[in-house]
């Protein structure tokens, strides 16, 4: 993602061009890695909020999410992906960055999920892609301000329950990265 000047928010172009991205990488089994980074600040801020509300259409809208979801593509490629965190991760960016099969996340990673402190069910995938990575019961205390190592830094196993997947999380240190393994 390369939009730093607003903490790379996912707005339509951003959306549309992550979606032809993965999808080369979905069709062409010879790409073995995908590596997801955010320049900037900040991995990603969330949705642009300067285009929620401006559909003329909301049937449409939510027909062009549906159809054009970055998060499906991501699901469907997720063990070739890493993502990279950094800054700030928030609503859409943990959401789509948990569909990853590898997470890294740099030490100054924070991660929120606002919409739940809203009532607001997450947009962008992440009631299907936080609770494999995290566990249900974190994925339901999210909200503002909460810090990584409340989601990732106690969850480490060594395998997964029957029936998960294995799905690999880098989380920080004090010094820097260092892989905890196999979470939930």
């Amino acid at each position: 993602m390369d939009r730093p000047w607003v903490r790379n928010a996912v707005d339509a172009a951003t959306r549309d061009a992550l979606c032809e991205a993965l999808e080369v990488a979905v069709a062409d089994p010879s790409i073995t890695v995908v590596d997801l980074h955010g320049h900037g600040p900040a991995f990603c801020s969330g949705g642009d909020l300067a285009e929620f509300g401006t559909a003329r259409d909301p049937a449409e809208a939510h027909r062009v999410r549906v159809h054009r979801s970055p998060a499906a593509l991501l699901q469907r490629c997720g063990p070739k992906v890493t993502a990279h965190l950094h800054g700030a991760c928030v609503g859409a960016g943990i959401e789509l960055a948990a569909f990853a099969g590898r997470v890294l996340a740099a030490p100054d990673t924070v991660i929120r999920l606002p919409e739940t402190e809203m009532g607001l069910i997450p947009g962008a995938g992440g009631t299907a892609s936080l609770p494999p990575r995290i566990g249900r019961e974190r994925t339901a205390s999210t909200r503002p301000s909460t810090p990584l190592r409340h989601f990732l830094g106690s969850s480490a196993r060594r395998s997964p329950p029957s029936g998960e997947s294995n799905r690999h999380t880098t989380v920080p240190d004090r010094h820097g990265l260092r892989a905890s393994g196999v979470v939930r």
